[in-house]
C-alpha cells in the first residue's frame, strides 16, 4: 500500500524481550541492594554501585532505543561519556568526604558504613553508644598534659593551628562568635578547661553541637598544641567575648 513505510502484519511481538530486559534489571537491582550486606566488598562497594548502574542504563537504552542494533561506534560514543561522568562523580565524592568524616559517627553515616549487626538492629547502637565505641582517647594522662602545659614556654605552634582551624568559630582572639564556638578566654567551659579534657573535645567533637571532630584532620601532635594554646588563654578575658557558657572553674 502506497504511503505506508511498515507494513503492521509484520511486526512481531516484543513481549519476550521485555520479560528479558526486566529479569535482568531485577537482578541487577538485588545484586546493588546484597551489596549493603557483604561486609568483604565494602571497600568496593561505590565502585560496584556505579559499574551497575551504567550496565542498567546500556540495558535500557540499547533495547529501547535500539542503540544495540546500532554500529558499534555509534554505541561507544553514547556510553562512553557516561563513564566517564560517573568516574568523574566517584573522584569528586573522594576528595570530599574526608571533610564529612567527623559526622562518620553519627546517624548520617551510610549504610555501608555500618556494621551487619548494626544493619540488622542487634546490639547497642545507640547515638550515645557509637560515639563511645568511636571516641580516641587522648594519648596521654590528665597528669602528663598538666606536666607538659606547666613546662611549655613557647605556644606559636598551638597558635597557628587555632588560627587555620578554631578561629572561624571561636574568632582569631579566642572570645567566640554567637551560634558558634563560645568564649575560650573566660572561666567557664562546657566540657572540662583542663589541658586532657581540651584534648578530647577537639580530638572527638561534640555530637550535635558545632564542634567538630578533628581526628581525621589533624595529628595527635597538632591536636596538643592547640589544647595547650587553649589552656594558656584561659583568664585572659578579651574585650567583647561571649558571656560565660558552662562551668566555671579556677582561674590559673
Amino acid at each position: 500500500m502506497s504511503g505506508i513505510l511498515h507494513d503492521p502484519k509484520s511486526y512481531h511481538s516484543h513481549k519476550g524481550l521485555y520479560i528479558k530486559t526486566a529479569t535482568i534489571l531485577t537482578v541487577v537491582t538485588a545484586a546493588e541492594i546484597g551489596l549493603l550486606f557483604v561486609e568483604a566488598l565494602k571497600f568496593a562497594f561505590v565502585p560496584l554501585l556505579v559499574i551497575m548502574a551504567v550496565y542498567k542504563f546500556a540495558v535500557v537504552v540499547g533495547t529501547f532505543m535500539h542503540l544495540k542494533d546500532d554500529k558499534t561506534v555509534f554505541r561507544v560514543v553514547f556510553i562512553a561519556p557516561l563513564f566517564m561522568a560517573m568516574a568523574m562523580i566517584y573522584v569528586l565524592g573522594l576528595l570530599v568526604m574526608p571533610h564529612f568524616a567527623p559526622f562518620g559517627a553519627g546517624e548520617v553515616r551510610l549504610a555501608v558504613q555500618k556494621s551487619k549487626d548494626e544493619r540488622m538492629g542487634t546490639g547497642d547502637y545507640s547515638p550515645a553508644a557509637i560515639a563511645a565505641r568511636d571516641n580516641k582517647m587522648p594519648h596521654l594522662t590528665k597528669e602528663k598534659y598538666a606536666a607538659m602545659f606547666a613546662s611549655t614556654k613557647d605556644f606559636t605552634a598551638g597558635e597557628k593551628v587555632w588560627g587555620a582551624n578554631c578561629a572561624s568559630c571561636h574568632r582569631k582572639d579566642g572570645g567566640g562568635l554567637p551560634g558558634l564556638g563560645p568564649n575560650m578566654t573566660d572561666d567557664c567551659y562546657l566540657h572540662g578547661g583542663d589541658v586532657y579534657s581540651l584534648v578530647n573535645t577537639v580530638t572527638n567533637g561534640v555530637k550535635g553541637k558545632a564542634m567538630i571532630a578533628f581526628k581525621a584532620q589533624l595529628s595527635e601532635e597538632e591536636i596538643d598544641q592547640v589544647a595547650l594554646y587553649v589552656r594558656k588563654m584561659r583568664g585572659t578575658n578579651v574585650a567583647k567575648g561571649k558571656k560565660c557558657e558552662g562551668d566555671k572553674v579556677a582561674a590559673k
